[in-house]
Protein backbone atom coordinates (compact mmCIF):
# COMPACT_ATOMS: atom_id res chain seq x y z
CA UNK A 1 0.00 0.00 0.00
CA UNK A 2 1.27 3.47 -0.88
CA UNK A 3 0.32 6.27 1.53
CA UNK A 4 -0.06 9.98 0.78
CA UNK A 5 2.74 12.17 2.11
CA UNK A 6 1.85 14.78 4.73
CA UNK A 7 4.10 17.86 4.44
CA UNK A 8 5.75 19.15 7.61
CA UNK A 9 4.40 22.31 9.26
CA UNK A 10 6.52 24.37 11.68
CA UNK A 11 3.49 24.65 13.97
CA UNK A 12 3.89 20.96 14.80
CA UNK A 13 6.84 21.94 17.01
CA UNK A 14 4.79 24.53 18.90
CA UNK A 15 2.24 22.36 20.67
CA UNK A 16 3.19 23.56 24.15
CA UNK A 17 2.76 19.99 25.44
CA UNK A 18 5.36 17.66 26.92
CA UNK A 19 5.84 13.99 27.63
CA UNK A 20 6.90 13.29 31.19
CA UNK A 21 9.81 10.92 31.75
CA UNK A 22 9.76 8.29 34.53
CA UNK A 23 12.91 9.76 36.08
CA UNK A 24 12.59 12.05 39.14
CA UNK A 25 13.57 15.61 38.27
CA UNK A 26 14.16 14.87 34.57
CA UNK A 27 13.02 17.54 32.12
CA UNK A 28 10.02 16.77 29.96
CA UNK A 29 10.22 16.04 26.23
CA UNK A 30 8.30 18.02 23.64
CA UNK A 31 5.13 16.31 22.45
CA UNK A 32 4.59 17.50 18.86
CA UNK A 33 1.24 18.45 17.38
CA UNK A 34 0.99 15.23 15.37
CA UNK A 35 -0.68 15.42 11.95
CA UNK A 36 -2.01 11.88 12.42
CA UNK A 37 -2.19 9.68 15.51
CA UNK A 38 0.97 7.87 16.67
CA UNK A 39 -0.97 4.61 16.28
CA UNK A 40 -1.63 5.34 12.59
CA UNK A 41 1.97 6.39 12.08
CA UNK A 42 3.14 3.16 13.69
CA UNK A 43 1.04 1.21 11.20
CA UNK A 44 2.61 3.17 8.34
CA UNK A 45 6.07 2.60 9.83
CA UNK A 46 5.59 -1.17 9.75
CA UNK A 47 4.79 -0.81 6.04
CA UNK A 48 8.03 1.14 5.53
CA UNK A 49 6.27 4.47 4.88
CA UNK A 50 6.28 6.45 8.15
CA UNK A 51 5.27 10.09 8.55
CA UNK A 52 7.93 10.42 11.28
CA UNK A 53 10.24 8.09 13.18
CA UNK A 54 8.23 6.61 16.07
CA UNK A 55 9.56 6.90 19.60
CA UNK A 56 8.82 4.83 22.66
CA UNK A 57 7.69 8.11 24.25
CA UNK A 58 4.51 7.42 22.28
CA UNK A 59 4.07 4.09 24.07
CA UNK A 60 3.03 3.13 27.59
CA UNK A 61 4.76 0.08 29.03
CA UNK A 62 2.27 -1.88 31.13
CA UNK A 63 3.41 -4.67 33.45
CA UNK A 64 0.65 -5.36 35.99
CA UNK A 65 1.28 -6.84 39.41
CA UNK A 66 -1.54 -9.36 38.86
CA UNK A 67 0.82 -11.17 36.46
CA UNK A 68 3.14 -12.83 38.96
CA UNK A 69 6.01 -13.19 36.51
CA UNK A 70 6.32 -9.39 36.37
CA UNK A 71 7.20 -9.44 40.06
CA UNK A 72 9.53 -12.38 39.46
CA UNK A 73 11.44 -10.46 36.81
CA UNK A 74 11.52 -7.22 38.80
CA UNK A 75 9.39 -4.96 36.61
CA UNK A 76 5.94 -3.85 37.71
CA UNK A 77 4.14 -0.87 36.18
CA UNK A 78 0.76 -0.73 37.88
CA UNK A 79 -1.27 1.58 40.10
CA UNK A 80 -0.48 -0.98 42.78
CA UNK A 81 3.03 -0.23 44.08
CA UNK A 82 5.32 -3.18 44.74
CA UNK A 83 8.54 -2.62 46.74
CA UNK A 84 11.77 -4.08 45.27
CA UNK A 85 12.15 -6.44 48.21
CA UNK A 86 9.15 -8.34 46.85
CA UNK A 87 10.76 -8.90 43.45
CA UNK A 88 12.06 -12.34 42.51
CA UNK A 89 10.43 -15.55 43.68
CA UNK A 90 8.53 -18.10 41.60
CA UNK A 91 7.66 -17.63 37.92
CA UNK A 92 4.68 -18.98 35.96
CA UNK A 93 6.02 -22.53 36.37
CA UNK A 94 7.24 -22.44 39.97
CA UNK A 95 10.90 -21.84 39.12
CA UNK A 96 12.78 -19.74 41.70
CA UNK A 97 14.35 -16.48 40.52
CA UNK A 98 16.61 -14.10 42.44
CA UNK A 99 16.26 -10.35 41.90
CA UNK A 100 19.61 -8.55 41.63
CA UNK A 101 19.08 -4.86 42.50
CA UNK A 102 22.44 -3.77 41.05
CA UNK A 103 21.42 -5.15 37.64
CA UNK A 104 17.76 -4.21 37.89
CA UNK A 105 16.74 -7.72 36.88
CA UNK A 106 16.42 -11.34 37.93
CA UNK A 107 18.13 -14.64 37.26
CA UNK A 108 17.13 -18.24 37.92
CA UNK A 109 18.45 -19.54 41.21
CA UNK A 110 21.31 -21.74 39.96
CA UNK A 111 22.19 -25.32 40.73
CA UNK A 112 18.77 -26.94 40.94
CA UNK A 113 17.33 -27.41 37.44
CA UNK A 114 13.77 -28.66 37.15
CA UNK A 115 14.78 -31.22 34.50
CA UNK A 116 17.91 -33.11 33.54
CA UNK A 117 16.42 -34.34 30.26
CA UNK A 118 13.79 -32.70 28.06
CA UNK A 119 11.66 -35.86 28.12
CA UNK A 120 10.72 -35.02 31.72
CA UNK A 121 8.70 -31.92 30.81
CA UNK A 122 5.29 -33.62 30.60
CA UNK A 123 5.65 -34.79 34.19
CA UNK A 124 7.43 -31.79 35.72
CA UNK A 125 6.26 -28.65 33.90
CA UNK A 126 2.92 -27.52 35.34
CA UNK A 127 1.13 -24.83 33.35
CA UNK A 128 -0.79 -22.25 35.40
CA UNK A 129 -4.54 -21.72 35.12
CA UNK A 130 -4.91 -18.17 33.77
CA UNK A 131 -8.64 -18.17 34.47
CA UNK A 132 -7.77 -18.01 38.17
CA UNK A 133 -6.08 -14.62 37.77
CA UNK A 134 -8.25 -11.60 38.55
CA UNK A 135 -8.05 -9.92 35.16
CA UNK A 136 -11.13 -7.76 35.62
CA UNK A 137 -10.02 -6.29 38.95
CA UNK A 138 -6.61 -5.54 37.47
CA UNK A 139 -8.18 -3.78 34.48
CA UNK A 140 -10.45 -1.69 36.71
CA UNK A 141 -7.57 -0.74 39.04
CA UNK A 142 -5.38 0.32 36.17
CA UNK A 143 -7.96 2.21 34.12
CA UNK A 144 -6.18 5.57 34.75
CA UNK A 145 -2.90 4.17 33.36
CA UNK A 146 -4.61 2.54 30.39
CA UNK A 147 -6.51 5.68 29.39
CA UNK A 148 -3.60 7.98 28.56
CA UNK A 149 -4.10 7.81 24.81
CA UNK A 150 -0.74 6.11 24.24
CA UNK A 151 -0.21 2.77 22.55
CA UNK A 152 0.07 0.05 25.20
CA UNK A 153 3.04 -2.30 25.18
CA UNK A 154 3.47 -5.23 27.54
CA UNK A 155 6.45 -7.51 28.20
CA UNK A 156 6.55 -11.27 27.93
CA UNK A 157 9.98 -11.80 29.42
CA UNK A 158 10.84 -15.43 28.84
CA UNK A 159 10.60 -16.89 25.34
CA UNK A 160 11.37 -20.39 24.15
CA UNK A 161 15.12 -20.75 24.60
CA UNK A 162 15.20 -18.66 27.76
CA UNK A 163 12.34 -20.72 29.20
CA UNK A 164 14.23 -23.92 28.40
CA UNK A 165 17.24 -22.44 30.21
CA UNK A 166 15.05 -21.71 33.24
CA UNK A 167 14.00 -25.38 33.28
CA UNK A 168 17.38 -27.00 32.53
CA UNK A 169 20.09 -24.34 33.18
CA UNK A 170 22.20 -23.06 30.29
CA UNK A 171 24.33 -26.11 29.56
CA UNK A 172 21.39 -28.50 29.65
CA UNK A 173 19.30 -26.28 27.39
CA UNK A 174 22.04 -25.88 24.78
CA UNK A 175 22.63 -29.65 24.69
CA UNK A 176 18.90 -30.39 24.44
CA UNK A 177 18.59 -28.24 21.30
CA UNK A 178 21.09 -30.39 19.39
CA UNK A 179 20.74 -33.79 21.07
CA UNK A 180 18.75 -35.97 18.66
CA UNK A 181 17.34 -37.97 21.56
CA UNK A 182 15.90 -34.82 23.17
CA UNK A 183 14.92 -32.71 20.17
CA UNK A 184 11.42 -34.10 19.68
CA UNK A 185 10.61 -33.50 23.35
CA UNK A 186 11.94 -29.93 23.11
CA UNK A 187 9.78 -29.27 20.06
CA UNK A 188 6.71 -30.61 21.84
CA UNK A 189 7.46 -28.45 24.89
CA UNK A 190 7.91 -25.34 22.71
CA UNK A 191 4.64 -26.04 20.91
CA UNK A 192 2.81 -26.29 24.26
CA UNK A 193 4.52 -23.10 25.42
CA UNK A 194 3.35 -21.39 22.23
CA UNK A 195 -0.26 -22.24 23.12
CA UNK A 196 0.30 -20.82 26.60
CA UNK A 197 1.83 -17.59 25.25
CA UNK A 198 -1.01 -17.14 22.76
CA UNK A 199 -3.57 -17.52 25.55
CA UNK A 200 -1.62 -14.96 27.59
CA UNK A 201 -1.41 -12.42 24.75
CA UNK A 202 -5.10 -12.91 23.94
CA UNK A 203 -6.06 -12.19 27.55
CA UNK A 204 -3.82 -9.12 27.65
CA UNK A 205 -5.63 -7.84 24.56
CA UNK A 206 -9.08 -8.70 25.91
CA UNK A 207 -8.68 -7.07 29.32
CA UNK A 208 -6.16 -4.28 28.69
CA UNK A 209 -6.43 -3.68 24.93
CA UNK A 210 -2.67 -3.87 24.46
CA UNK A 211 -1.19 -2.85 21.12
CA UNK A 212 2.25 -4.51 21.31
CA UNK A 213 3.69 -7.56 23.02
CA UNK A 214 7.43 -7.31 23.75
CA UNK A 215 8.58 -10.94 23.51
CA UNK A 216 12.04 -11.72 24.93
CA UNK A 217 14.30 -14.55 23.83
CA UNK A 218 18.05 -13.90 23.78
CA UNK A 219 19.85 -15.78 21.02
CA UNK A 220 23.31 -14.23 20.92
CA UNK A 221 26.54 -13.46 22.72
CA UNK A 222 28.47 -10.25 22.14
CA UNK A 223 30.22 -11.66 19.06
CA UNK A 224 27.97 -14.30 17.54
CA UNK A 225 24.73 -16.30 17.88
CA UNK A 226 24.70 -18.97 20.59
CA UNK A 227 23.46 -21.58 18.12
CA UNK A 228 23.34 -22.14 14.39
CA UNK A 229 20.83 -20.91 11.85
CA UNK A 230 19.73 -24.51 11.23
CA UNK A 231 19.12 -25.10 14.94
CA UNK A 232 16.89 -22.04 15.24
CA UNK A 233 15.08 -22.93 12.03
CA UNK A 234 14.38 -26.48 13.17
CA UNK A 235 13.90 -26.08 16.91
CA UNK A 236 12.55 -22.57 17.63
CA UNK A 237 11.08 -21.12 14.44
CA UNK A 238 7.91 -23.29 14.26
CA UNK A 239 6.83 -22.30 17.78
CA UNK A 240 7.79 -18.66 17.25
CA UNK A 241 5.76 -18.53 14.04
CA UNK A 242 2.80 -19.96 15.92
CA UNK A 243 2.95 -17.29 18.62
CA UNK A 244 3.35 -14.45 16.11
CA UNK A 245 0.34 -15.75 14.17
CA UNK A 246 -1.67 -15.94 17.40
CA UNK A 247 -0.69 -12.40 18.37
CA UNK A 248 -1.71 -11.08 14.97
CA UNK A 249 -5.04 -12.91 15.14
CA UNK A 250 -5.62 -11.17 18.48
CA UNK A 251 -4.82 -7.80 16.87
CA UNK A 252 -1.47 -7.37 18.62
CA UNK A 253 1.83 -6.17 17.12
CA UNK A 254 4.71 -8.57 17.85
CA UNK A 255 8.03 -7.03 18.93
CA UNK A 256 10.86 -9.52 19.30
CA UNK A 257 13.59 -8.61 21.78
CA UNK A 258 16.79 -10.59 21.37
CA UNK A 259 20.17 -9.54 22.73
CA UNK A 260 23.57 -10.23 21.24
CA UNK A 261 25.06 -10.32 17.76
CA UNK A 262 22.29 -12.24 16.00
CA UNK A 263 22.49 -10.62 12.57
CA UNK A 264 22.77 -14.03 10.79
CA UNK A 265 19.47 -15.05 12.41
CA UNK A 266 17.44 -11.96 11.47
CA UNK A 267 16.03 -13.67 8.32
CA UNK A 268 14.37 -16.18 10.66
CA UNK A 269 12.82 -13.37 12.71
CA UNK A 270 11.38 -12.02 9.47
CA UNK A 271 10.19 -15.48 8.43
CA UNK A 272 8.47 -15.87 11.79
CA UNK A 273 6.41 -12.79 10.93
CA UNK A 274 7.64 -10.53 13.73
CA UNK A 275 6.77 -6.87 13.18
CA UNK A 276 9.63 -5.32 15.17
CA UNK A 277 13.06 -6.32 16.39
CA UNK A 278 14.64 -4.79 19.49
CA UNK A 279 18.28 -5.79 19.11
CA UNK A 280 21.64 -4.49 20.29
CA UNK A 281 24.07 -2.05 18.75
CA UNK A 282 26.70 -4.61 17.59
CA UNK A 283 24.38 -5.60 14.70
CA UNK A 284 24.52 -3.73 11.37
CA UNK A 285 21.06 -2.23 11.69
CA UNK A 286 21.57 0.28 8.87
CA UNK A 287 22.05 -2.52 6.35
CA UNK A 288 19.29 -4.65 7.86
CA UNK A 289 16.81 -1.77 7.76
CA UNK A 290 17.37 -1.45 4.02
CA UNK A 291 17.14 -5.18 3.38
CA UNK A 292 13.93 -5.61 5.37
CA UNK A 293 12.13 -2.29 4.85
CA UNK A 294 8.40 -2.91 5.10
CA UNK A 295 9.03 -6.38 6.53
CA UNK A 296 10.67 -5.69 9.90
CA UNK A 297 10.80 -2.52 11.98
CA UNK A 298 14.17 -2.15 13.72
CA UNK A 299 14.90 -0.28 16.95
CA UNK A 300 17.83 2.16 16.79
CA UNK A 301 19.78 3.83 19.54
CA UNK A 302 20.43 7.51 20.21
CA UNK A 303 23.45 8.88 18.27
CA UNK A 304 23.91 11.92 20.55
CA UNK A 305 25.53 12.62 23.90
CA UNK A 306 24.64 15.26 26.51
CA UNK A 307 27.88 17.19 25.93
CA UNK A 308 27.19 17.73 22.21
CA UNK A 309 26.27 21.17 20.94
CA UNK A 310 22.78 21.46 19.47
CA UNK A 311 24.10 21.77 15.91
CA UNK A 312 26.24 18.64 16.20
CA UNK A 313 23.37 16.70 17.83
CA UNK A 314 21.07 17.64 14.96
CA UNK A 315 23.63 16.57 12.35
CA UNK A 316 24.14 13.22 14.08
CA UNK A 317 20.41 12.58 14.08
CA UNK A 318 20.09 13.58 10.42
CA UNK A 319 22.92 11.16 9.57
CA UNK A 320 21.16 8.37 11.48
CA UNK A 321 17.95 8.92 9.52
CA UNK A 322 19.79 8.94 6.19
CA UNK A 323 21.81 5.80 6.99
CA UNK A 324 18.70 3.75 7.77
CA UNK A 325 15.71 3.06 5.58
CA UNK A 326 12.34 4.39 6.80
CA UNK A 327 10.83 1.86 9.17
CA UNK A 328 13.16 2.23 12.17
CA UNK A 329 11.96 3.36 15.59
CA UNK A 330 13.64 5.02 18.58
CA UNK A 331 13.90 2.96 21.75
CA UNK A 332 14.97 3.65 25.35
CA UNK A 333 14.38 7.38 24.82
CA UNK A 334 13.34 8.11 28.41
CA UNK A 335 17.02 7.68 29.39
CA UNK A 336 18.40 9.45 26.33
CA UNK A 337 19.22 13.12 25.81
CA UNK A 338 15.85 14.98 25.85
CA UNK A 339 16.77 16.68 22.56
CA UNK A 340 16.66 13.33 20.74
CA UNK A 341 12.95 12.82 20.11
CA UNK A 342 11.94 16.38 19.11
CA UNK A 343 14.90 16.75 16.73
CA UNK A 344 14.35 13.24 15.30
CA UNK A 345 10.66 14.01 14.87
CA UNK A 346 11.30 17.27 13.00
CA UNK A 347 14.09 15.94 10.79
CA UNK A 348 12.28 12.69 9.96
CA UNK A 349 9.13 14.65 9.05
CA UNK A 350 11.15 16.70 6.61
CA UNK A 351 13.04 13.69 5.21
CA UNK A 352 10.14 11.25 4.93
CA UNK A 353 7.53 13.69 3.63
CA UNK A 354 9.47 16.08 1.39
Amino acid sequence: MTYNKIPFQETEMQSGEEYKRPIPGAPGILKPAYPISPRENFKRTLAGEPVWIPSDMELFMFAPATIGENLTRGMVIDTKRVPPEEFGGKDFFGIDWVFVPEQGGSMVKPGNPLMEEACEWKEKVVFPDMSAWDWEECAARNKPLLSQGKMIKTPLYTGFFERLVSFMDMEGALVALIDEEQQEDVQELFDRLADFYIEYITNMKKYFDIDIVWFHDDWGSQRAPMFSYDTVEEMILPALKKVVKGAHEAGVIFEFHSCGMIEPLVPLIVEAGADLWDGQIMNDKASLSKTYRGKLGIEVESPIQPDMADEEARERIKDLLKQHAPGIFLGKTFRADPRLTPIAYEESRKLYCS
